[in-house]
């Protein structure tokens, strides 16, 4: 692994950790989950990309996320009914989402 890869590989965990730990200390109200999805889940990031987030429920979470993710973020916030329903249809993105996505919170076991 190149050493540009390996600081992006170190870069990509550094801030899952960071994201992680903000949803722990301060969990989305009535979310069920949160989602990490796009370039940086797949780890093909670059300097300038956003962290894309999708919350399953009702709210946007408190405007600390940017501040821990280190990075500008794009939160969609859907209904898990709508998530369901999208996974049902075949969405393209619930799909990408769900095949490269990043579980935040609850964090995974």
């Amino acid at each position: 692994m190149s050493p540009a890869a390996r600081h992006r590989a170190a870069l990509r965990a550094e801030t899952i950790a960071r994201l992680r730990a903000h949803f722990c200390a301060f969990p989305p109200e009535g979310a069920t989950r949160v989602i990490l999805f796009g370039s940086l889940a797949r780890g093909d990031f670059d300097g300038a990309s956003d962290a894309d987030l999708l919350i399953l429920g009702p709210n946007l979470p408190d405007s600390g996320v940017e501040a821990a993710a280190g990075r500008p973020v794009e939160i969609l916030v859907w209904p898990a009914a709508k998530w369901a329903a999208a996974l049902a249809a075949a969405h393209p993105l619930a799909g990408e989402i769900a095949r490269e996505g990043v579980e935040l919170w609850p964090v995974p076991p």
